[in-house]
């Protein structure tokens, strides 16, 4: 999913599994996916990058900050090791949502990352609602 905004070009995988659940190990596909925007990246120069991590699979908020903001910084670190530089990692934390008709394994929907891609360090926002 690519959002256009005024301010940043917004980038999410279609996923809400971007993580092992109660982890901020990101899963192979999530790896792969981010690899594939590296070099669309690498091409500008001046941009600023913000990986936005999220949780809602614990019961409490605290623990969700403390993965939302490790899921956030563990996806920067992988794109800054392959060379991206001027990187924002942030967390959004939310509270947990349950849904009778999803199954058991998959009762925690929110475990993903978006990358927020601005024009300057200047124009760089507060995800989080």
């Amino acid at each position: 999913m690519i959002e256009d905004n005024d301010t940043y070009l917004k980038i999410g995988f279609n996923t809400q599994k971007d993580f092992n659940s109660h982890t901020f190990k990101l899963t192979d596909e999530a790896q792969k996916s981010l690899k594939c925007v590296i070099p669309i990246i690498l091409n500008y120069q001046n941009l600023a990058i913000q990986i936005v991590g999220h949780a809602n699979d614990s019961i409490s908020i605290p623990h969700n900050i403390y993965l939302s903001n490790n899921r956030a910084i563990v996806a920067a670190e992988l794109l800054y090791k392959d060379g991206v530089d001027n990187i924002y990692a942030k967390g959004c934390p939310e509270k947990k949502h349950f849904f009778n008709d999803i199954a058991e394994t998959d009762i925690f929907i929110d475990s993903k990352i978006d990358i927020y891609i601005y024009a300057n360090e200047t124009a760089v926002k507060n995800p989080c609602t």
